[in-house]
């Protein structure tokens, strides 16, 4: 805490959101946040990258510039596009009930056309894995493939057939859900009660996020082992100069054990999983003799699914596992004839103004309205946070 007062600063953060390229555009009446980052190659690949919760599309900011013009010339590239959650960030929090996941999902596709990617790949962890396999299942003619670090079974399944490894997985995630997910039931129930505190203390959402990149991560005694200092607090900071813990964890209100267990994800489909997961599947679905991919669902005869494991777990996103997989698709489509319709990336200082609010009617209009540099958009509404610099 004392270093987040003292030593830690925004700015740079900030910095590296603005030269990421930041819009913003109404969706289904709601606005939405996003960070476009378009490739320079003409071979290049749309792709979605979605967060979850505790995260924030700044998890995705180190790894953009190389999914996006990777050195090597071999190696795919893609069109990154990673839009903020409803709720999270900058996106506008929704003033009723009704975005789930499967809202959420179709607001992606809406995004994604209108900046002129009419398929697409995607990505997500946590909730965004969730919201993944739902853009699989409902658009099979707009995703190309999806890549999952989130993966589900259908519930209800037998453990009969798994071997002594996978019924170790089953009683692990067991104990979790009975004895170390509290934050997700309270979330799931009384998202608003937990959130007064979330946004009246730094340190209450200081400490109800740091416990889960404790929990969560790759470490032993501490998450500073594998992430540093300023990398999380880039994340919760974000999330206190807007506001957004109560907003954020409403997802959970909205969604929890939502996914329809019926739902078949037919297009190609990978799933990262790593040895200390608190949550692994069999890559068989128990009973069955067919390969499980996000959620459970079955691949179509002859789609790959593969599970890809890399050196950092630390990482949000495996660039290195997305271009082993994706070499083969990235080759199926022309994306050379999916331009984005205007609009440009917005780059530069920390003190010029963004993100924009872009008017979208097919196109990326012209005539975006700039407003004030983030950190001065949001401290006017905020209470004081004694040591903490906007």
């Amino acid at each position: 805490m004392e270093y987040w007062r003292t030593g830690y600063d925004w700015r740079a953060c900030e910095d590296r959101l603005h030269r990421a390229g930041q819009f913003r555009t109404v969706i289904d009446g709601l606005g939405i946040h996003f960070l476009h980052r378009r490739s320079a190659r003409a071979d290049a690949t749309p792709l979605v990258l979605t967060h979850g919760w505790p995260g924030s599309v700044i998890e995705f900011l180190h790894v953009m510039d190389e999914l996006a013009d990777p050195e090597d010339p071999r190696t795919p590239a893609f069109h990154v596009v990673a839009p903020s959650l409803p709720g999270f960030g900058f996106s506008d929090k929704p003033a009723a009930t009704g975005w789930d996941t499967e809202r959420i999902a179709a607001a992606w596709v809406e995004l994604m056309g209108r900046l002129g990617y009419s398929t697409f790949l995607a990505h997500g962890g946590d909730w965004g894995g969730n919201i993944t396999t739902v853009l699989g299942g409902r658009f099979p003619g707009r995703v190309l493939g999806v890549h999952s670090l989130f993966a589900e079974a259908p519930p209800g399944m037998t453990t009969d057939g798994l071997t002594g490894t996978e019924r170790a997985w089953t009683e692990e995630t067991r104990h979790f859900w009975r004895h170390r997910a509290a934050y997700a039931k309270q979330q799931a129930t009384r998202p608003q009660t937990i959130g007064y505190a979330l946004t009246d203390s730094p340190v209450a959402l200081l400490a109800w996020i740091l416990d889960k990149f404790a929990e969560w991560s790759d470490t032993q005694d501490s998450p500073f082992e594998t992430i540093s200092r300023d990398r999380v607090l880039d994340n919760v900071t974000l999330y206190w100069l807007t506001r957004s813990g109560a907003s954020a964890a409403r997802i959970y209100h909205e969604s929890h054990n939502s996914l329809d267990p019926a739902l078949r994800v037919d297009v190609p489909s990978a799933i990262t999983m790593y040895p200390r997961d608190i949550e692994k599947t069999p890559r068989r679905g128990p009973g069955s003799g067919t390969a499980t991919s996000s959620a459970g669902a079955r691949p179509r005869p002859g789609a790959t699914s593969r599970r890809w494991r890399c050196r950092s777990s630390s990482s949000p996103t495996c660039a290195r596992a997305w271009r082993r997989y994706w070499t083969p698709l990235a080759g199926e489509q022309r994306p050379s004839e999916l331009p984005v319709r205007g609009g440009r990336h917005l780059r530069g200082h920390c003190g010029t103004p963004r993100p924009r609010d872009l008017r979208f009617s097919g196109r990326l209009s012209a005539s975006a309205t700039p407003v004030t540099t983030i950190a001065e958009e949001y401290e006017h509404a905020l209470p004081a946070a004694p040591g903490i610099a906007a």
